[in-house]
């Protein structure tokens, strides 16, 4: 990448594109700079793709904001995985008022004030409009370290880390149950109860079989039951995810924010929280 490669940038923050380029292209994107786009707020350094991402950069002295919170509204307007950060001149660093400005914006920031550049404030997927519902209190430490991921932007990340405590605590529910409270029917009427060791191998989607099977199960059982089954189909989406097609990554963003509610009710049924 060298300074004749761009038209439209600042010679005084030729060096900071550059070097921003270069890390983005080192991450595996394929860098585009200073594309046109009819829809774009203005022409940024960079268009930087990697698998479905987008990712948008506009290198600043200063924050501008009404540029910046531009940005945002483009990227909101996008149908997939549309990211914005704003790189910086070499040794402006950020005032922590900026970086939550940015978070809140939710564009990232690179700065080189160092030996090489950093990511100071991280993107994210803004293009997906949904939210988590709010974390119970009684299912923080659980899911704590998921809704990170979502407050960063990984929907997908966080998305699979929940469903991972889901799938744990059915498997700790269904093992104080059976025998003792509930039995497991065969396919053919008889009882076959699972053993201990057999429930800890048990995937989402076999739990969910599992429970559609206790014979007289109470309302717990059958919406626990339920949500495992509900939210199993986009979960194997997301694990293999790189291979799924366009339109079953729509679908899949779109679903996002009702399985997150489905999958916290399944939890809360769970724990016993109301």
């Amino acid at each position: 990448m060298k300074a004749n490669d761009f038209i439209s940038c600042p010679d005084h923050l030729l060096a900071a594109a550059i070097a921003y380029g270069e890390r983005l292209e080192l991450r595996g994107y394929k860098v585009i700079i200073e594309k046109f786009d009819l829809a774009f707020p203005r022409t940024p350094q960079f268009v930087a793709k990697r698998n479905r991402e987008t990712l948008i950069v506009e290198v600043m002295d200063e924050p501008v904001w009404d540029r910046i919170e531009e940005w945002a509204k483009y990227a909101k307007a996008c149908s997939t995985e549309t990211r914005v950060a704003i790189g910086f001149a070499k040794g402006r660093a950020l005032s922590v008022e900026e970086m939550t400005r940015l978070g809140i914006l939710g564009v990232g920031a690179l700065v080189w004030d160092g030996a090489v550049p950093i990511d100071a404030v991280p993107t994210k997927d803004l293009a997906l409009q949904a939210e988590p519902p709010a974390l119970p209190a009684g299912l923080s430490r659980k899911l704590g370290h998921a809704y990170d991921q979502l407050d960063q932007g990984n929907w997908r990340e966080g998305f699979e880390e929940a469903c991972q405590v889901l799938e744990q605590e059915a498997r700790i529910y269904l093992k104080k149950s059976v025998p003792h409270r509930v039995q497991i029917l065969s396919k053919s009427g008889a009882v076959s109860n699972p053993t201990h060791g057999h429930i800890d191998k048990m995937t989402l989607g076999q739990l969910a079989e599992e429970f559609s099977r206790i014979r007289s199960p109470n309302l717990a059982d059958s919406r626990i039951g339920q949500s495992l089954k509900r939210v199993n189909e986009d979960r194997i989406s997301v694990v293999h995810y790189k291979n799924v097609s366009a339109s079953r990554e729509a679908t899949l963003r779109r679903r996002f924010g009702k399985n997150m509610m489905v999958l916290i009710n399944g939890l809360k049924l769970i724990k016993g929280i109301n």
